[in-house]
């Protein structure tokens, strides 16, 4: 029986055949080029260097997620390809498992994660004793929740995955059990793994037809309503780029780079964005005066609009001034501008005055609109 694994889900770009029980090859590179580059040319040398046809095969295993939708998308599609042109099925293998069984054997709580920015993590916790055991399925969690939840469960604990290197400072100020790091030569994701867990389902009949074959995001499907609560956030300072993006797209007279940035940092205002699959599709700037609320911008890209991105700015621009005891917020709009007037009146703005000529470029009036009583 031979299974080919193929792991994409981060940086690693990883092949592997493993027959019966032996691994017969593996071809892994951890480089910055993109995976639709790097995976068929690296299946074309593994079958070449085993003298192999690829026919030969009886099942392709995916790193099926979560990591990476770039990453994913490549590999779900370059094993798609093959699995319908071969006719083979292809087995779903968790990503999080897979980086756990490098340390196959091991009695300390297994915890891979990989990093999902923002301080979160993908992960789960494993007992490897005598094959896998899932303590915790795989999920998307702070990094505080979980060394809090590692801590109160006091077992020793070995980390993994493209985690550490990010969140090693925090582990080592906050763990209060014993713990260590996984060395280089088992401390990312293999193809090898992906395989060899490939061929446990296999012999369990644990496996779908290639055209129906899909990754799990885990943060877009399974764990969609925490993605949402978490898309709308704070703008830091490596976002000023991008929303200087934004206002030359989305407005005649746009703020500059030094204008975002000095009003950034002046303590006064606030600024919020929206991301969607990690880039920033809309931003908000507030302030608040005298106990009142004035919004001062609302953009959100043209390729991303209609998918409620303005209202979640505007949600949390209110949610945040109520938190603040403000009970009333401001705005203007331009008078043609109807889709901007009908979201605003949507959330409970409504018009109490207007400013001839207020707009340039081109010229036109302002509709001042108020909310009362937020």
């Amino acid at each position: 029986m031979k299974i080919l694994g193929i792991e994409s889900s981060s940086l690693v770009a990883s092949v592997a055949v493993v027959s019966d029980d032996v691994l017969t090859a593996e071809y892994t590179v951890n480089f910055k080029k993109t995976h639709s580059q790097t995976l068929l040319p690296m299946i074309d040398e593994v079958m070449r260097m085993l003298e192999m046809d690829l026919e030969t095969i009886d099942a392709i295993a995916v790193a099926g997620g979560p990591g990476s939708f770039t990453g994913l998308r490549i590999g779900s599609a370059t094993a798609k390809g093959l699995g319908l042109a071969i006719k083979k099925p292809l087995i779903h293998v968790p990503t999080v498992d897979a980086i756990a069984y490098n340390l196959w054997g091991s009695h300390a709580l297994i915890c891979p994660i990989m990093d999902a920015r923002r301080n979160q993590v993908y992960t789960g916790l494993y007992h490897m004793h005598h094959g896998i055991e899932i303590v915790k399925q795989q999920c998307a969690m702070d990094m505080g929740e979980l060394i809090r939840l590692l801590n109160e469960r006091e077992e020793s604990v070995i980390f993994l995955g493209d985690g550490v290197p990010v969140s090693q400072n925090q582990i080592i100020q906050e763990m209060k059990v014993p713990y260590e790091f996984a060395p280089a030569s088992h401390n990312r994701q293999r193809a090898a793994c992906v395989a060899a867990l490939g061929m446990e389902y296999y012999k369990k009949d644990i496996k779908e037809d290639a055209a129906q074959f899909q990754p799990n995001y885990l943060r877009k499907s399974q764990a969609e309503r925490e993605r949402e609560e978490k898309m709308v956030r704070w703008m830091n300072k490596e976002d000023l780029e991008a929303v200087a993006e934004l206002e030359r797209l989305c407005f005649s007279v746009p703020w500059s780079f030094s204008v975002l940035e000095q009003g950034f940092s002046n303590g006064l205002d606030r600024y919020i964005v929206v991301e969607q699959y990690g880039n920033v599709a809309g931003y908000a700037n507030f302030r608040i005066v005298a106990g009142e609320g004035e919004i001062e911008r609302v953009a959100v890209h043209p390729e991303m609009r209609r998918q409620g991105f303005g209202r979640k700015l505007m949600e949390r621009m209110v949610e945040y001034a109520k938190s603040q005891g403000v009970e009333d917020m401001t705005l203007d709009v331009r008078v043609n501008n109807e889709k901007a007037i009908n979201l605003y009146e949507s959330c409970g703005f409504s018009e109490e005055g207007r400013r001839k000529d207020y707009y340039r470029e081109p010229t036109e009036d302002a509709i001042i609109m108020w909310r009362r009583g937020i």
